[in-house]
């Protein structure tokens, strides 16, 4: 397109051929001469230059403007010059400017606009506005903020024209939002507050604030701006986790409100509603979320956006009521966490719900759940009023696990009596109980008498048996009733305790029981673990211990077999042995405590092992006051030799009359002449040992000791002094 200018001089001239006239019209404005521009045209034929500029600044209200800086530019869109807007005033709560007239080169002007924040920074918003014949109601509005990089990609990169650019960005604004942008450049939207029939007007001004976050902070409102003009500039449209985010944001405000406020029920409470944008647009959140949404009352639809923080939360279609004019509007709402779980509370619905045991009322045009402990009101909700006129005499019904029945004296007078007995053999309850589990589940056909279907009424339990439903406990719902051809069977509860059927009924028995294992002589003192949960065998009775009541080795793992037998493990102050169950020692292989005389062999071993390696020759047998026992370096049945508990004996009755009788601390003073040999002075008398035998077949960890054998005696002589 060609503007054209007129010079002063050019004024006077007179030419009869129109086309002559346009050519050196053009030759003049373009000459570069030092005539005077008095009248610029645009390719319509309008003359836009030298004009006067007024307008408006009509972002959201009461958001003033430091200042604009009005900025020339040429049809690449490069500024020529800037210079500040002088004159404003407010009106209307608009920012209103006023620039003189002056001469523009082309039929385009970016105007920037300066808006103050709360940190003392200035937000910068640019537009381009087109000139025409008439530039005295220009308006700034931050739609046209949003696309102004936008223009200048297509114009610099893809070549269009100035005209065609501002068309086409505000095109690729419209449809990304979904607003009608033909329609909001014509008009202004912004002061219809409280107008139901024009919230699609409403939300074409708002919808970029709206994607934005403006409510959330300056900061972020800007943020967000910077973030949507670079990513628009480049291709006319933005990644969609940009308006999931926006509409995350919006929904994170929604609660629900009562009382004075039944009007504005659909609004966020903690958002600026200044705009008055109060209701969902229902388009937007279907686009943001890909939602498919029913226009009938009462419909939900699930948000299925993952990358959404809201996602598996659902929306809901409500009615809202208008004091006003007494219409009722329908309109989209979040639903609350509860109406998730437990269904929603919309408009002219009464009803009740239970959650967890709590009980929950919606009331007619309350929009919302209501938690209720009354029994009155929860009867009332569920069953109607207890009255003869309605019926309900004698009706049975059931709450809170307890039962009642519509009760009308001989006066009419009615109410809700609680039904006092609660035990299976009650007539009055066990009646009320079928009734209410055949409302629940329907009518009991089996003829089996403790055979037929079980269910769960709230918390108690029910059986189809003989035609009724009758009440249960946990054990007989889960395991099945006892004995009832259960006798002697095993059953386990989901909690992963096991039961037995016996004459009593289900009784409780320990997993190592479930599964077998015997408590005898042979597992005696012996763990079984099953999971984390420990069982201990003693007096002919597993029990469940705890991991305290565990011994060190056990919960390490060390299996006490008769490759462990004897062995001693220690654990700061505590010792275990492991005791092997031998055909003459009737119990199990288990570990336990270790004796005096067992703890004093393990210190001995672990602080005198390198004495007793290849011989013992020269070697003392040591006396233990602590444990009265002797130790000392034996050969053992293996052909090694290693430290052992020794007690000294004889075949001999006498000898071993005088051995008990001195006891065995002083054989403990004499020392190995040989490796086969021991020889020890007690009382004048040199004793001499040579056979050592265990005390058993082999050692098994009880009470396990060498026998030193007397095999010769010597008086000893006593030397003279």
């Amino acid at each position: 397109m060609i503007d054209f200018a007129f010079t002063a001089k050019g004024e006077k001239m007179k030419f009869k051929g129109v086309a002559l006239i346009f050519v050196m019209l053009w030759l003049v404005a373009c000459s570069g001469g030092p005539d005077e521009i008095v009248a610029r045209y645009n390719g319509d034929g309008q003359k836009f230059s030298p004009t006067v500029l007024k307008g408006s600044v009509e972002y959201l209200l009461y958001i003033e403007p430091e200042k604009l800086m009005v900025v020339p530019v040429d049809y690449q869109l490069n500024a020529l010059d800037s210079f500040e807007v002088t004159e404003h005033h407010i009106n209307l709560c608009y920012y209103n400017f006023s620039v003189a007239s002056r001469d523009y080169d082309v039929p385009f002007v970016k105007i920037v606009a300066f808006f103050p924040t709360s940190n003392d920074k200035l937000m910068e918003f640019s537009q381009y506005v087109r000139l025409s014949s008439y530039n005295e109601s220009l308006r700034l509005v931050f739609h046209g903020a949003l696309v102004a990089s936008r223009i200048e990609t297509l114009v610099r990169k893809e070549n269009y024209s100035i005209e065609e650019a501002e068309d086409k960005a505000y095109e690729e604004l419209g449809t990304l939002l979904n607003i009608n942008m033909a329609s909001y450049r014509a008009n202004n939207f912004s002061n219809y507050k409280d107008s139901y029939s024009r919230e699609i007007e409403r939300w074409n001004v708002l919808a970029p604030y709206v994607i934005c976050r403006h409510e959330i902070s300056d900061s972020v409102f800007y943020s967000d701006y910077l973030e949507f003009r670079d990513e628009f500039a480049k291709k006319g449209t933005i990644d969609s986790s940009m308006i999931v985010r926006a509409a995350d944001a919006w929904l994170a405000t929604f609660e629900l409100s009562s009382g004075d406020k039944e009007k504005y029920l659909f609004e966020g409470v903690t958002r600026d509603t200044s705009e008055g944008l109060r209701n969902l647009d229902t388009l937007f959140f279907q686009n943001a979320y890909g939602l498919k949404c029913l226009w009938s009352k009462d419909s939900t639809v699930k948000i299925e956006k993952k990358s959404s923080a809201f996602y598996g939360r659902s929306l809901v279609s409500d009615m809202l009521y208008n004091p006003s004019n007494s219409y009722l509007y329908h309109k989209w709402r979040i639903q609350t966490p509860l109406e998730d779980s437990i269904g929603a509370c919309v408009h002219g619905k009464t009803k009740i719900a239970e959650r967890q045991g709590v009980y929950y009322v919606c009331r007619n045009s309350a929009h919302q759940w209501e938690m209720e402990s009354n029994i009155d009101t929860l009867m009332m909700f569920k069953y109607g009023t207890c009255s003869e006129r309605y019926g309900m005499e004698g009706q049975s019904a059931y709450i809170k696990d307890t039962s009642f029945v519509c009760y009308c004296d001989d006066e009419d007078k009615c109410e809700w009596k609680v039904v006092e007995a609660l035990s299976l053999g009650d007539s009055a309850y066990a009646k009320n109980l079928d009734l209410l589990a055949t409302e629940r589940f329907g009518k009991c056909k089996e003829v089996l008498h403790f055979g037929g279907a079980v269910k769960q009424l709230n918390s108690l339990y029910v059986q189809c048996s003989n035609y009724k439903w009758v009440k249960i406990d946990s054990l007989a719902f889960h395991m099945g009733v006892c004995p009832g051809g259960k006798f002697g069977k095993i059953g386990m509860m989901p909690e992963g305790n096991y039961y037995k059927c016996g004459y009593e009924g289900w009784v409780s028995i320990t997993i190592p029981e479930a599964k077998g294992e015997l408590c005898d002589w042979k597992s005696d003192s012996t763990y079984k673990k099953y999971d984390d949960r420990y069982f201990y065998c003693a007096d002919g009775k597993w029990s469940e211990v705890s991991e305290d009541e565990v011994i060190k080795p056990v919960l390490e793992g060390y299996v006490c077999d008769e490759n462990r037998a004897s062995e001693i493990k220690k654990y700061g102050d505590e010792y275990f042995t492991c005791r092997v169950g031998t055909s003459d020692i009737q119990s199990s292989n288990h570990w336990s405590a270790s004796t005096i005389q067992e703890r004093e062999l393990y210190r001995y071993k672990e602080n005198y092992s390198n004495l007793c390696i290849v011989d013992r020759v020269g070697l003392f047998v040591l006396w233990s006051d602590s444990a009265q026992s002797m130790y000392g370096c034996v050969y053992d049945e293996n052909k090694t030799y290693e430290w052992a508990r020794i007690v000294a004996s004889s075949k001999d009755s006498v000898k071993q009359q005088i051995i008990d009788s001195v006891g065995q601390k002083p054989f403990s003073k004499g020392r190995f002449i040989d490796n086969n040999t021991y020889e020890v002075e007690v009382d004048g008398v040199l004793y001499g040992f040579k056979e050592f035998l265990w005390n058993r077949k082999k050692k098994s960890g009880w009470d396990d000791y060498i026998i030193m054998n007397v095999s010769y005696t010597k008086m000893v002589e006593k030397k003279e002094d």
